[in-house]
């Protein structure tokens, strides 16, 4: 019994990488909004849209691993817009 449960994580850890090349993750959304936001609110505002996208976009994005693989992409997104308004 004890093999099968870890059977079981294992063959679910090794299938999430082939799901993430289902994304339809494209930072062209933020980069959009950041070239019309004026300011640091405004540029704050962009964080997320291409998450947001991602989310319409992706077949099964409504599951916790599609909203987190979704949410993961945009991490680096919010890391370089709040240490570009911070300096």
């Amino acid at each position: 019994m004890r093999q099968l449960f870890i059977s079981m994580i294992l063959a679910q850890g090794i299938a999430l990488p082939a799901h993430a090349e289902d994304l339809a993750y494209s930072d062209i959304h933020t980069d959009s909004c950041l070239q019309e936001a004026v300011g640091a609110g405004e540029q704050s505002a962009c964080i997320g849209a291409s998450a947001t996208q991602c989310l319409a976009d992706t077949q099964g994005s409504e599951s916790t691993v599609g909203m987190g693989a979704c949410l993961m992409q945009t991490t680096a997104e919010q890391v370089f817009v709040l240490e570009r308004n911070v300096r």
